[in-house]
């Protein structure tokens, strides 16, 4: 996206990409990010990896940032994450897969909470 364009400075107006409980003020316009950035179930996009190793106590202890392809497996919506973190509502997914889910689950929870993470106080406010 070249610098200067109208994408760039809208991007630049909104920062990012906010969820408040039934609303969604994307970074970009949908049409770009259903193009290029979605990520579809059994599609390859090229994305950037954040590789990181944490310590027991869940300190970083370090980092890498790397070009990769990704591919989606599933596409899940919030509520089904949310099934399968809080009641152990599987569906088709394997036991180690809802166990990877639980721990990032767990992981972002408590990494919201040490940066002081803005939580809107609405009836349905999202988790992820």
């Amino acid at each position: 996206m070249p610098v200067g364009s109208a994408i760039d400075l809208e991007a630049k107006h909104r920062a990012t990409t906010i969820g408040l409980a039934d609303t969604l003020v994307p970074l970009f316009p949908e049409a770009l990010v259903e193009r290029v950035g979605a990520f579809v179930t059994d599609k390859e996009r090229l994305a950037f990896s954040l590789v990181m190793t944490l310590g027991k106590q869940g300190e970083l202890l370090e980092f890498e940032v790397q070009p990769s392809v990704v591919k989606a497996d599933y596409q899940l919506s919030y509520e089904q994450l949310q099934a399968i973190v809080q009641r152990n509502d599987k569906g088709d997914l394997a036991t180690e897969e809802v166990s990877s889910f639980k721990k990032l689950y767990v992981w972002a929870d408590q990494f919201r909470a040490l940066t002081k993470h803005l939580v809107a106080a609405t009836p349905r406010a999202r988790r992820f």
